[in-house]
């Protein structure tokens, strides 16, 4: 018993150390780019509330953050490629099919917000588009992981 309760630990250390992960990308995204508090701090005061279509409004920012919206491509390529690593971890320890695909369906969201906030700084779409992506993202990485888990079960 106390070798299987080892091994479900060993596989359960996966999630810690994705977290850890997590903090070093923060904390290298926040060292290579100077004035990034700064800038955040200006992102959140500089929000308006906009009509993007008649009657419909959705709060948005009035000027261009470069520096955050770069920050955050960053951030989003770091950790979507070291989720590769934790999903190599993952099928290294024989972790369980829901954590293996809730890692894939996590880097394929972190990988599509990159490429949408690259979009964004480039000027390719507008602030409603971007968060559209991300939203649009998110449904796919659910719809990822649940098919992967529907397809294994039957």
């Amino acid at each position: 018993m106390p070798d299987e309760w080892e091994h479900d630990e060993r596989r359960n250390l996966m999630g810690l150390v994705n977290f850890g992960l997590f903090l070093v990308t923060v904390g290298i995204v926040f060292a290579i780019t100077p004035g990034l508090y700064d800038a955040i701090v200006r992102f959140v005061r500089d929000f308006r509330i906009a009509e993007i279509s008649p009657g419909i409004f959705f709060p948005e920012p009035i000027r261009n953050h470069t520096v955050v919206y770069g920050a955050f491509y960053t951030f989003c390529l770091l950790f979507g490629g070291l989720h590769i690593v934790t999903l190599a971890g993952r099928f290294a320890f024989k972790d369980s099919l829901r954590r293996k695909t809730s890692t894939l369906a996590s880097m394929v969201f972190w990988l599509g917000s990159a490429y949408s906030t690259s979009m964004l700084i480039a000027l390719s779409i507008a602030w409603p588009a971007f968060v559209g992506y991300i939203v649009a993202v998110g449904g796919v990485c659910i719809v990822i992981e649940s098919l992967i888990l529907l397809a294994v079960r039957h």
